[in-house]
Protein backbone atom coordinates (compact mmCIF):
# COMPACT_ATOMS: atom_id res chain seq x y z
CA UNK A 1 0.00 0.00 0.00
CA UNK A 2 1.71 3.34 -1.37
CA UNK A 3 0.89 6.58 1.09
CA UNK A 4 -0.05 9.45 -0.18
CA UNK A 5 1.68 12.80 0.61
CA UNK A 6 -0.12 16.05 0.45
CA UNK A 7 2.61 18.55 -0.71
CA UNK A 8 1.72 22.03 1.49
CA UNK A 9 2.66 25.42 1.72
CA UNK A 10 3.12 28.30 3.69
CA UNK A 11 0.22 31.09 1.72
CA UNK A 12 0.05 34.65 2.57
CA UNK A 13 -2.29 36.66 1.76
CA UNK A 14 -0.88 40.39 1.42
CA UNK A 15 -3.93 43.12 1.77
CA UNK A 16 -3.59 46.73 1.00
CA UNK A 17 0.54 45.88 0.11
CA UNK A 18 1.41 44.92 3.75
CA UNK A 19 1.93 41.31 4.91
CA UNK A 20 -1.04 40.09 7.24
CA UNK A 21 -2.28 36.22 6.75
CA UNK A 22 -0.70 33.36 6.53
CA UNK A 23 -2.09 30.26 6.68
CA UNK A 24 -1.09 26.48 5.19
CA UNK A 25 -2.74 25.05 1.86
CA UNK A 26 -2.08 22.53 -0.92
CA UNK A 27 -1.93 25.00 -4.08
CA UNK A 28 -5.05 25.35 -5.29
CA UNK A 29 -7.26 28.30 -6.22
CA UNK A 30 -5.32 30.88 -4.26
CA UNK A 31 -7.71 33.70 -4.99
CA UNK A 32 -10.56 31.89 -4.34
CA UNK A 33 -9.21 30.98 -0.89
CA UNK A 34 -8.27 34.54 -0.15
CA UNK A 35 -11.48 35.78 -1.03
CA UNK A 36 -13.14 32.96 0.63
CA UNK A 37 -10.86 33.46 3.86
CA UNK A 38 -11.49 36.62 3.92
CA UNK A 39 -15.59 36.43 3.50
CA UNK A 40 -16.22 33.77 6.16
CA UNK A 41 -13.93 36.06 8.56
CA UNK A 42 -16.37 38.79 7.97
CA UNK A 43 -13.62 41.54 6.38
CA UNK A 44 -15.22 40.76 2.77
CA UNK A 45 -19.52 41.38 3.04
CA UNK A 46 -19.50 41.90 -0.77
CA UNK A 47 -17.86 42.04 -3.99
CA UNK A 48 -17.60 45.96 -3.60
CA UNK A 49 -15.47 44.87 -0.51
CA UNK A 50 -12.93 43.40 -2.40
CA UNK A 51 -11.41 46.18 -5.29
CA UNK A 52 -8.74 43.36 -6.74
CA UNK A 53 -6.80 40.54 -6.24
CA UNK A 54 -3.87 39.11 -7.76
CA UNK A 55 -2.17 35.07 -7.34
CA UNK A 56 1.33 35.22 -7.50
CA UNK A 57 1.66 31.44 -7.31
CA UNK A 58 6.22 31.09 -7.83
CA UNK A 59 5.73 33.09 -4.29
CA UNK A 60 2.93 31.28 -2.73
CA UNK A 61 0.58 34.70 -2.07
CA UNK A 62 -2.25 36.48 -3.13
CA UNK A 63 -2.47 40.24 -3.13
CA UNK A 64 -5.71 41.97 -2.16
CA UNK A 65 -7.09 45.49 -1.92
CA UNK A 66 -9.59 46.05 -0.12
CA UNK A 67 -12.03 48.63 0.20
CA UNK A 68 -12.23 51.40 3.30
CA UNK A 69 -14.86 50.24 4.59
CA UNK A 70 -13.44 46.44 5.03
CA UNK A 71 -10.04 47.81 5.68
CA UNK A 72 -11.61 49.07 8.67
CA UNK A 73 -12.99 45.77 9.28
CA UNK A 74 -9.41 43.99 8.99
CA UNK A 75 -7.55 46.44 11.27
CA UNK A 76 -10.19 45.43 14.13
CA UNK A 77 -9.71 41.67 12.79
Amino acid sequence: MDDDIIDEEIFTIRINNAHAIEMVYTRTDAKALASGFLYTQGIVRNRSDLISSSADPHRNQCLVTLNKTATRRFEKF
